[in-house]
């Protein structure tokens, strides 16, 4: 990270996270955000690790004050859950850019959230 943050400057830099240590090095170290990663089982990334789950959005919710992003399985059966564990943001992948119609399936989570 350091090595990012002297090349990059005042750039906004992520860090991938995969428990709550990792967490609290990267908002020492000035991240600007995490990656909290994986927290279901995913395809995107083979080696991604085991499942993390809805606890350590919970966890990392607790543990730090700069944003984080929850990654990896998420989809329309589970992220009114990565929501109600307390990620404020989701990356979302193969729910949506494996689906024929991806705006549609964009449609579809805006409106699960919305409920």
């Amino acid at each position: 990270y350091g090595k990012a943050r002297k090349l990059l400057k005042d750039k906004i830099i992520g860090v991938t996270v995969h428990n709550v240590e990792e967490a609290i090095e990267a908002e020492k170290l000035k991240a600007d955000y995490i990656g909290v990663s994986p927290i279901f089982e995913t395809k995107t990334k083979p080696d991604a690790g085991p499942a993390a789950g809805l606890r350590l959005i919970e966890e990392v919710k607790k543990a730090v004050k700069i944003p984080f992003v929850a990654i990896g399985g998420i989809n329309l059966e589970n992220i009114n859950d990565v929501v109600k564990a307390g990620a404020k943001s989701a990356a979302v992948i193969s729910a949506i850019v494996t689906k024929d119609d991806v705006e549609e399936e964009c449609r579809k989570f805006i409106g699960v959230l919305r409920k």
